[in-house]
């Protein structure tokens, strides 16, 4: 079996199924880019699949890599509490596969930019504009 590269997005998870939309459309963009890539959501908490379920799956797809991408806007009690221990046990579990984990999203310069750009854009906007961009938004 080929060894492939193996993107994880990680992310908080929420009861409400429509939570993860932006979150599968990351991943699609990404693999309309890398479509020979193994690239997967996992959750915290709430919903499926678990860390350990996607990073299983991305081993019998063929990872010899696997780097875990946290949604996470800042390093909390979730990053620094819940996710190393159960990061070691997948380490532990998978040993000859290289498990790495990125910085969460507020330690990118490039996402801090693109979040104040978003911000600007957002204030430059007439009420009835932003109501038409973010349909979902109750403003």
């Amino acid at each position: 079996m080929p060894s492939i590269n193996a993107i994880i997005i990680f992310a908080h998870g929420a009861s409400d199924p429509e939570w993860a939309e932006p979150f599968e459309s990351i991943r699609n963009r990404i693999l309309l880019v890398h479509p020979d890539w193994h690239v997967a959501l996992a959750f915290l908490e709430r919903m499926s699949p678990s860390l350990e379920t996607s990073v299983k799956q991305a081993v019998l797809a063929g990872a010899k890599t696997i780097t875990i991408v946290p949604f996470f806007l800042a390093r909390g009690g979730h990053l620094k509490k819940d996710l190393p221990p159960r990061l070691e046990a997948l380490k532990n579990t998978y040993g000859n596969i290289l498990i790495n984990m990125c910085n969460p999203l507020g330690e990118s310069e490039s996402m801090l930019d693109a979040m104040a750009n978003w911000a600007v854009q957002c204030s430059c906007l007439s009420e009835n504009s932003l109501i038409r961009q973010t349909p979902r938004t109750q403003l």
